[in-house]
């Protein structure tokens, strides 16, 4: 009698002395699958037995593969279900090269998506040839029968446990929007264990990448940018040193909520802080050097909700635990989703977090840096362009330092306003495109149009008294030579009254300008010439007799020479950029 699926001449398993390795081969894949689909909910004791389970099952197939196949090749070849065979060869060696690969992408989706799927058809394998087994056995009491139904069962609790760990383990979610659940604060009257959220420095520890970004942004310098604290320095003096607390909401939201700005406290020379002199009142208000990280990551990443309004933001304050190690390490990354859910809130994605520090009323109320509400208006914010699409673009680097490189949204280096300070990015790409000039011209009429026609905001925004962007005409001779110009700085670096301006002018009671950005004495805004998103404005200068070349250029730099050498307390050179720049032959 023939035996289904089995060509005559072909000895049985038995008689060529394999099955105790067959056993153990198809036992040890079985818990191997097992494991596998348990360190999704036990990563970091399953793993260690997934290793272990791998290394045994290698060296049991080895064997079994050496006895049973390369020896007798030519005969097992002829054998009615070679292709199934080699189909379940196939499908280990997917598990294992996907499986050492894992051990250094860990976060690669694709690694991942071969390693399940292999994982699920070797199962499906062992299920038919156990099922393909009992079909063709004699007896369900023969010894050759009992190690596949057993493997059967294992690879069925296998599919099994996959499916209820995929189906029913809960993940963490974030907490909805405008709630305050235990463990929240709001960040300008916060009071937080020392330590709770993590620095940044832990968190580069898996996101090198992302780290390195961050490091050299605005958000890592809000702290220890030299002009913030020479203006603070300046504040406090005038209003005094508990008034800080204002400017620390989005400047030193971790030393904020860690009782770091408090005068009573503050100590001169701290070791190990970085310290800023409230001038004349003799007080350096120390900060630690997790403080000193200022806008760092746990504050987006730890996030609740956000109302656009003076850092009016609210975060889970419950203590984060990183792992420690590589093997901890291994053991998050095998299984991220609590991770992921727990630090990326639906807030992360929304324009309201950034407006919480990027939309300020001065202490007695006026609005002073409208950056969000001017968004809000435009109709970027009606067709979804976010803050973060503009300011955190697609980029590539990797998300962990475990994964292939892809494209992940910046987490630096596309500043709106780029600084003149050393160690803060100085890009302007996004500057370089906020803006376009045009030229016409008549006899005797010079016409010069300006555009904002790329930026969701106002431009400039921000501290939009403190910036300065400027028009720049000149008309030329046939030679070169200059018959009149307009916006040209004088020997001293500033600009002359006649310039034209886009920005803002503060006043104070009396109506007078205020100076230096010093916006606690503002009661009112006494002009206000800025660029609204998409508004193009047509300047007109009368033409000299004999040009026949006019230049324009729209000019920017962050702070005046003079605000400068008050905030360091030095003369310094403040570099000018172009946002545009056009040329216009004039016939005669």
């Amino acid at each position: 009698m023939q035996v289904r699926g089995v060509r005559p001449g072909i000895p049985s398993l038995a008689k060529i002395g394999t099955p105790r390795w067959m056993r153990a081969s198809l036992l040890l894949l079985a818990c191997v699958l097992t494991s596998g689909f348990a360190v999704r909910i036990q990563a970091d004791v399953a793993l260690i037995a997934h290793y272990a389970l791998n290394v045994l099952s290698a060296i049991a197939l080895a064997a079994f593969l050496k006895r049973h196949w390369w020896i007798r090749r030519d005969r097992v070849e002829k054998h009615g279900n070679a292709h199934l065979g080699r189909a379940m060869l196939g499908c280990m060696a997917a598990l294992w090269v996907s499986g050492v690969a894992l051990l250094i992408w860990t976060n690669e989706t694709i690694l991942r998506m071969v390693h399940v799927a292999a994982s699920m058809a070797l199962g499906l394998f062992l299920l038919w040839h156990a099922a393909w087994r009992w079909r063709t056995a004699r007896s369900l009491h023969e010894p050759r029968v009992m190690p596949f139904a057993f493997a059967a069962l294992m690879a069925g609790a296998t599919g099994v446990g996959w499916w209820s760990t995929v189906a029913f383990k809960p993940v963490p979610q974030p907490y909805p929007s405008q709630t305050m659940p235990a463990g929240s604060a709001l960040v300008a009257h916060a009071t937080i264990k020392p330590g709770a959220l993590p620095s940044a420095t832990e968190c580069a520890t898996c996101h090198g990448d992302f780290g390195t970004q961050w490091r050299g942004s605005a958000h890592a310098n809000a702290l220890n940018d030299k002009y913030y604290a020479g203006l603070a320095g300046m504040f406090g003096q005038e209003r005094g040193a508990e008034a800080l607390r204002y400017c620390a909401t989005c400047h030193n939201p971790i030393g904020l909520m860690e009782g770091e700005i408090d005068p009573r406290l503050a100590q001169t020379n701290q070791p190990g802080t970085n310290a800023y002199e409230v001038r004349g009142l003799g007080v350096n208000m120390s900060s630690s050097a997790r403080a000193a990280e200022g806008v760092t990551c746990a504050m987006c990443h730890r996030a609740i909700s956000a109302n656009a309004v003076n850092g009016a933001m609210v975060v889970n304050s419950l203590e984060v635990v990183l792992p420690k190690g590589s093997q901890a390490q291994l053991a998050l990354q095998a299984a991220p989703a609590a991770h992921r859910a727990e630090l990326r809130p639906d807030v992360l994605q929304q324009a309201d977090l950034c407006g919480a520090c990027h939309n300020l009323r001065t202490p007695d109320g006026i609005l002073l840096e409208p950056t969000f509400d001017e968004w809000r208006g435009s109709r970027y914010a009606r067709e979804g362009i976010t803050c973060q699409g503009c300011h955190m673009p697609q980029t590539i680097a990797r998300k962990v330092d475990s994964a292939l490189p892809g494209m992940v949204r910046a987490h630096g280096g596309q500043p709106g306003a780029p600084s003149s300070l050393s160690g803060v990015d100085g890009g302007s790409s996004l500057l370089t495109r906020a803006a376009a000039l045009n030229i016409s011209a008549s006899t005797d009429i010079i016409t010069v149009t300006v555009a904002n026609t790329g930026t969701g905001h106002y431009l400039p925004s921000g501290a939009d008294d403190l910036r300065e962007v400027w028009l720049e005409v000149r008309a030329l001779d046939a030679s070169g030579a200059v018959l009149w110009q307009s916006g040209i700085l004088d020997r001293y670096g500033a600009l002359p009254p006649d310039a034209v301006r886009f920005g803002k002018v503060l006043g104070d009671t009396r109506g007078q300008p205020i100076a230096l950005h010093r916006f606690w004495l503002a009661t009112t805004i006494l002009q206000d010439t800025r660029l609204a998103p998409d508004e193009a404005r047509a300047l007109k200068f009368r033409m000299p007799a004999g040009a026949t070349r006019v230049v324009a250029s729209l000019r920017y730099r962050d702070v005046s020479p003079a605000f400068a050498e008050v905030a360091l307390n030095q003369k310094t050179n403040v570099p000018v950029r172009d946002i545009a720049t056009r040329e216009l032959e004039v016939s005669q």
